[in-house]
Order: C-alpha cells, then structure tokens, then sequence
C-alpha cells in the first residue's frame, strides 16, 4: 500500500539500500572545542609577562638616589632655618624679655660673677660710687642700694628696646650712653640712694660717675653700631631675616624641596618617605638639642662658673627655648609618623 507523500518527505530521495552501500560517506560532524586546559595553558605565559615588567620598573637609580641625598641635605637645612627663625621671633619679643629680665632673682644677679667679681661690685668700681657718695657707700650696702632701685625693670625696658629694634625693626637705634644711664637709672633712683645711705646725690655726682663709665668704656659696650662693626655685618639688617615674610619663604622653599626629593625618587612612596622622616627627625633633634643647651646647658654651667650670663641666658631665653622644644618635638613625631606610613607601604608592597 502507498503512503501518501507530503511536501518534506524525503524518502524517496536517499533510500535504505544506500544506506547499507559502502560508498555512502556520511558529512562530517563538527569537530569538539579544544579543553579549557589548552586555554588557561596558552595564556599563562602572557599573564607572568607584566610581573618581570613591573620589578624591572621599580628600580631606582644610583644618580636619582643621590641627586635625593643632596636634596635632603638642603631640606635639612630650609627646615631648620624656618623652625629657628619662628622660634626667635615668637621667644625673643621684646615683650617676652622683658617679663622674663623682671622676674629675675636681684641677689643671685647681682652676686653673679662678671668681670672677675661679683656683678654689683663691678658695677660700683665702675660708677666710682663709693666716691660719688662722698664715702657713705661701702660694695655690701651698694648691693642692698640696688635691689632698693628698679634696676631690674630698667634692664628689661633696655633689652625691649633694643630687641624691637633688631628683630622686629621698630624705632631708631636705641642704644645707650653712659650720660643715658646716669640719667635714666641713677637720677631716677636717687630716693633709693637717699633709703640706703641717707644721701641725696648731686649734678658734681652724676658728672663723676657719667666720666667714669665713659674711662670704662660703657658707650662701646652698649653701642650696636660697635657690636655691628664687631660682627661684620649690620644687626640693624636682622630685621628682614626675622619678619614674617622671611619665615614663610623659608617654609615655602622647605616644602618644594620635599617634592622635588619625591620626584627624585620617582615618587616612590615607600622610598621618599623614609626620606621625609630623615629630614624632619634630624631638624627636631637640632631643635630639642638647642632648647636643651640654653635650658639646661646654660644653668649647669652656672652651677659651676657662676658667671652672670649663664644665669641671664638660662632665664631670659626660656621661651624662646620652650618654643624651640616644642617645635622641634613636633618635627620629631612628624617625621616618625612618615616613618610609620613608609613600613605600612612596604608591608603592603610585599
């Protein structure tokens, strides 16, 4: 029986018996995809490639490491310029010197060693007081005649003045004469000379003892003209050197050293900030090295030579060497935190 034919029937086409022929060659079947053990081994040795790139990249040469050294070095230096200029211009107002001088104690100044005696000893040789005080002045009431006047506060008044005028650049040349002592301390204190000795000072007096300190050579000693000429340069011109300008320059200059010693070093994180701790560890240390010499160097070595400027650096000077000790202890933490952030970096490089 004939089975009706549809329109895809294609039975008629390729028959049974062509089938069992040994000639019939079947189409190919479509050959399987390659294991994926084929692609992860084709693409390993492109994946090792970066690595070998990336630690042949992260050398650092020996010129840019040395070129970083010379940079640190002058690092060192714009850091330290800038922490000392602020420290003096915070520590030594005339203001600040002042309070300090006043607050001294007169019978350990005035028993202080100076000139090969004892300060108020030199000072009465020097006056001719015994004479001007027609013999009723002996050296030991001379001292208790000096912690009667406001020798304390005149010296502080003397010290703003000439302080204003070198690092802060106010007024004229403030130095003193010694017709400017005689009459500022002496004449002033005359009510002082009238308590210890019962006796009133006179014009013939001032002269004598005006003459005196001139054959002594006070005017030099307390000329800044004198001390300029002594020095070389102008103490007038120190005034630039502390204004506020200076100090930013200074902290400007410091800052761009501190990027270009990175770029030296490739920016590099690990490296440069090792490179910043150095830095900023050795300026604190210079700066807590100098609050401790005119903290504690200057009172040991009045403890032992009892000479009066140890004794008016130790304590005039203590702010300005608070200040020093501060700044320099916070360079100090700075410079180990950059210290703390280089092994961090390191530990995650690894």
């Amino acid at each position: 029986e004939e089975r009706p034919k549809s329109f895809n029937d294609n039975s008629d086409t390729i028959t049974f018996a062509a089938i069992e022929d040994d000639d019939y060659i079947p189409f190919p079947e479509p050959l399987p995809p390659p294991p994926e053990e084929e692609h992860f081994q084709y693409r390993e040795p492109s994946a090792r490639q970066p690595k070998k790139a990336s630690k042949k990249s992260g050398k650092i040469g020996f010129m840019r490491v040395f070129a970083a050294v010379l940079l640190s070095v002058v690092t060192i230096a714009f850091v330290f310029a800038f922490s000392l200029t602020l420290s003096l211009k915070l520590g030594l107002s005339g203001n600040i010197i002042r309070n300090n001088i006043c607050n001294f104690d007169g019978r350990t100044l005035f028993s202080a060693q100076y000139d090969g005696d004892e300060l108020s000893n030199t000072l009465y040789n020097s006056l001719g007081f015994g004479s001007a005080a027609d013999g009723m002045a002996t050296q030991s009431s001379f001292r208790n005649y000096m912690l009667r006047t406001d020798f304390l506060s005149y010296s502080g008044r003397t010290a703003d003045s000439y302080l204003r005028y070198i690092i802060d650049g106010v007024g004229n040349d403030p130095s003193i004469t010694s017709a400017d002592f005689v009459h500022d301390f002496i004449m002033a204190n005359n009510r002082a000379s009238i308590e210890q000795f019962e006796y009133k000072m006179t014009e013939q007096d001032y002269l004598f003892m005006q003459t005196n300190l001139e054959n002594d050579n006070f005017d030099a000693s307390m000329s800044i003209s004198e001390w300029s000429s002594s020095l070389g340069f102008s103490l007038g011109n120190l005034k630039y050197l502390f204004s506020y300008f200076t100090i930013i320059v200074f902290f400007i200059i410091a800052f761009i050293m501190f990027i270009w010693t990175a770029l030296a070093l490739k920016g590099r994180t690990s490296v440069y900030t090792g490179f910043f701790s150095v830095i900023l560890k050795i300026s604190g240390s210079l700066m807590i090295l100098l609050s401790a010499v005119v903290l504690l160097g200057s009172a040991v070595a009045f403890s032992f030579t009892n000479h009066v400027m140890y004794y008016i650096i130790s304590h005039s000077l203590i702010t300005f060497a608070l200040i020093s000790l501060c700044i320099g202890f916070a360079e100090f933490i700075l410079g180990m935190i950059f210290k703390t952030i280089k092994k961090c970096t390191q530990k995650n490089n690894s």
